[in-house]
């Protein structure tokens, strides 16, 4: 079973690989703006991977989708400064495992994709209209098969769920709720 197949269709995925998009990064702080003006931003370029659900997708349910970028593992290696060889493994070990939240990988395919990650710290709305324009420039793009395609979008699910929780949990043995003044009889009461 392959991690990949590269397409050359109109159709979009979730976990379709889009190099060279291009996305207004709004300049921050903005400077004070009147209601006609209009708002200074950069233009980032990343290569991204489609984390929109393909069944919306395919029923026109979205007109923008959600995209990610993602990363070869060379450039995150000297981003995060994993310049130790034992580092590099145990961070690659810990991204192969799925505890690294903000991280998925992308399995290398010789000669088209170097191993890479999927970074889910800054998310974009693209409209659909221009991902599959950019979709049909490209020609033959990768695609994530299935279940690496599930994987993808359960590491995406896991990083925009997470919440802090509390250290220790509620002593229910010592918790004393209000007793209720009227009970109905239908509970039995």
């Amino acid at each position: 079973m392959s991690w990949y197949e590269i397409v050359n269709e109109q159709d979009l995925r979730q976990c379709d690989l889009l190099p060279g998009i291009e996305v207004p990064l709004f300049v921050a702080p903005p400077p004070a703006v009147r209601e006609d003006d209009e708002l200074p931003y950069d233009v980032f370029t990343m290569d991204a991977i489609v984390l929109t659900q393909s069944c919306d997708l395919d029923n026109a349910k979205v007109t923008s989708a959600v995209v990610a970028q993602y990363v070869e593992w060379s450039k995150v290696v000297r981003s995060e400064g994993y310049t130790n060889a034992e580092k590099r493994r145990k961070e690659q070990a810990r991204i192969r495992k799925g505890t690294v939240a903000h991280y998925a990988i992308l399995c290398e395919m010789p000669g088209v994709l170097p191993w890479s990650v999927v970074d889910f710290r800054q998310l974009f709305t693209v409209p659909v209209d221009y991902l599959r324009s950019r979709a049909i420039e490209l020609g033959e793009r990768v695609r994530v098969n299935s279940p690496y395609r599930e994987r993808i979008s359960h590491d995406f699910a896991g990083y925009f769920s997470r919440v802090a929780l509390i250290d220790e949990p509620v002593d229910f043995d010592k918790w004393n709720p209000p007793q209720p003044t009227n009970v109905s009889p239908a509970l039995g009461q």
